[in-house]
C-alpha cells in the first residue's frame, strides 16, 4: 500500500468546470456541458462526475436530467452556491474582501483633504492589518452572508 497523495484535480479540473458552470449562470445560460469540458481539457463524461464531486462538497445543487441524445454527456440544472460562489470570485472571499477593504481605506486616506481624516483612515488601516488575515476574513465573510440575507 502506497502512502503518497494523489494529483490535485481541483486547479487542474474541478475548479476549471465550476468557473465555467458560473460563467454560465451568471450570464443567465443554460449549463453547456460542453464548455465545461472545453473549459477543464476534459470529456463530457468526466464533467458529470465533477459536477457530482462538486454537489458532494457544497459548490454547487444540480439536478440530473437524461443522458444527451446522440452523444456523451447528461443534461444538468445547476445553481451555484455560495461556497461555489466564492470559490468563482462572484462573491468575495475573505482574502480578497480584506484585500479590498484595505485597498479601499489607502485610497480614502489618498482622496482626503482634512489632515485629521488622513490620519484615521491611516491608523485604521493599519489596525485592520495588524489583524491576522483569517479574524478580518471571517469577519468580513460573516457581513457579507448577513448583507446578502443569508
Amino acid at each position: 500500500m502506497t502512502t503518497e497523495m494523489l494529483p490535485d484535480r481541483w486547479r487542474s479540473r474541478d475548479l476549471l468546470v465550476l468557473l465555467e458552470a458560473a460563467r454560465q449562470a451568471d450570464a443567465g445560460e443554460d449549463p453547456d456541458t460542453a464548455a465545461m469540458a472545453g473549459a477543464a481539457g476534459i470529456d463530457r463524461d468526466a464533467v458529470d462526475k465533477v459536477l457530482v464531486a462538486l454537489e458532494n462538497a457544497g459548490y454547487v445543487q444540480t439536478r440530473r436530467g437524461a443522458a444527451r441524445a446522440g452523444g456523451p454527456g447528461t443534461l444538468w440544472e445547476i445553481e451555484i452556491l455560495e461556497r461555489g460562489r466564492r470559490a468563482t470570485g462572484l462573491w468575495p472571499n475573505g482574502d480578497t474582501a480584506v484585500e479590498q477593504l484595505l485597498d479601499a481605506l489607502r485610497q480614502a486616506e489618498e482622496l482626503a483633504d482634512d489632515p485629521d481624516d488622513k490620519s484615521a483612515l491611516r491608523k485604521a488601516g493599519g489596525q485592520l492589518a495588524s489583524v491576522s488575515r483569517s479574524v478580518l476574513a471571517e469577519v468580513i465573510a460573516a457581513v457579507v452572508t448577513r448583507q446578502a440575507g443569508l
